[in-house]
């Protein structure tokens, strides 16, 4: 007879009860594990539609604009607002949070009915998933020349050429390994830091090079091609003049103004309050200096030429929201004298010329050029397709840092 103190068979028993309480658990850290990836899934897209609604802010989008663009954004990134439970709620400007100001894009996205695998054998057959992101543009970019070719040499120095941007950096778009051409060892750059996205390392020293950086898309994007004066409309008898040697005095009242002759020679001329387009090509001349404020040169056609000895100096507007903010010297992409394939040069210092632009050389399809060391140049910023300095200073203060609540040009960033 067994005795019935045995305990055989026990063992077993709190095996099984152990076994099935051990994968109770291995089926409730499977389901977290999953849900814990589908959250960082659901937190990069609300980022990216944050920042994709904070750009669209700062360009001047409206409230449907902006959520389009977030919606986009988390759709590319997997959660579609209105499909599989997913819902892109976006807030403009943000309702909850610390940064509940204009400057700012809260987006959050949510998913009802998430569905679990094992957790559904103890009750808990689906969860809701949230995310939460804010964007916003609370600082000016720290970028002040971007040189936008993609392929072969953006920046040319040779000689005692030098950049001066103490309180700023440098962005290089080219992927070629002659990105940056120094001809002679004389050269030299100052700046907060060099970026190209190319994978060699520039000869420069006393700045920091970081290479193999993201390409980046022209920083104004489409808000000057979209906006900028056609001269077949926008120039009538009204607004233009036609002759082709000026020095007078022209306030643009805020519109255009346009100046239609060959090669406009204007010295000594003072124009305020505008854009003044030329639509046949600018000679800058030595009777005095030419004095633009508050206004923007459209060089809609021909080429710029400089005089030596010539003194040309731009202030650009300081308008919130207005599609020249910020922009001095102006040559579109429809005027084919400069293209990014082209022999001809953007000339913006001749001889012992100098030329003060408060605001940004946007020319992106032509590549700037400064002749030699008898003059020089202070512009605060240049977009440009490429930049080629022969023996001549230029010097860049940093539009951005000296207008930081006006420029157009901010560091769009995650906050929250």
């Amino acid at each position: 007879m067994r005795s019935i103190r045995d305990e055989s068979g026990q063992a077993l028993v709190l095996t099984a009860a152990s076994m099935l309480v051990l994968m109770g658990f291995l089926a409730f850290a499977t389901d977290v594990s999953v849900l814990f990836h589908d959250r960082r899934e659901m937190q990069t897209a609300a980022d990216a539609a944050a920042a994709a609604a904070a750009v669209e802010q700062f360009d001047g989008g409206t409230d449907a604009q902006i959520t389009a663009a977030a919606d986009n954004a988390s759709a590319n990134n997997g959660f579609t607002n209105g499909s599989n439970g997913v819902t892109v709620t976006v807030h403009n400007p943000p309702t909850s949070g610390y940064h509940q100001s204009a400057d700012y894009v809260e987006v959050e996205i949510s998913q009802v009915s998430v569905p679990t695998v094992f957790m559904g054998l103890f009750g808990s057959k689906t969860v809701n998933l949230a995310a939460r992101a804010v964007g916003g543009s609370p600082a000016a970019s720290k970028n002040c020349v971007w040189l936008g070719a993609t392929s072969g040499t953006d920046l040319t120095m040779q000689g005692a050429a030098s950049i001066n941007a103490t309180n700023c950096g440098i962005y290089l778009n080219s992927n070629s390994s002659n990105a940056v051409n120094i001809i002679g060892g004389a050269a030299s750059v100052t700046a907060e830091y060099l970026d190209t996205v190319s994978s060699t390392k520039p000869p420069i020293s006393g700045t920091p090079v970081v290479t193999n950086v993201a390409p980046v898309s022209n920083p104004f994007g489409d808000t000057i091609s979209n906006n900028e004066p056609t001269p077949s409309t926008a120039c009538t008898n009204a607004n233009t003049t036609t002759t082709a040697t000026f020095s007078g005095s022209v306030d643009g009242s805020g519109g255009v103004w346009c100046f239609s002759a060959a090669n406009v020679n204007i010295s000594g001329a003072t124009l305020s309050n505008g854009t003044f387009v030329f639509e046949n090509g600018l000679t800058v001349g030595t009777g005095g200096t030419t004095t633009i404020t508050n206004g923007t040169v459209d060089l809609s056609g021909g080429a710029l030429t400089q005089n030596s000895n010539s003194n040309f100096n731009i202030t650009a507007p300081q308008v919130v929201g207005q599609w020249n903010n910020g922009i001095a010297l102006l040559v579109p992409e429809t005027n084919t004298t400069y293209t990014p394939t082209g022999n001809t040069e953007l000339q913006v210092q001749f001889g012992s010329n100098n030329e003060t632009f408060v605001g940004y050389i946007y020319a992106p399809n032509a590549e700037v050029y400064l002749q030699d060391h008898g003059g020089g140049i202070t512009a605060t910023g240049l977009i440009v397709s490429s930049l080629d300095i022969k023996s001549s200073t230029v010097s860049i203060p940093s539009y951005n840092a000296l207008n930081p609540a006006t420029t157009p040009l901010r560091a769009v960033s995650l906050v929250e």
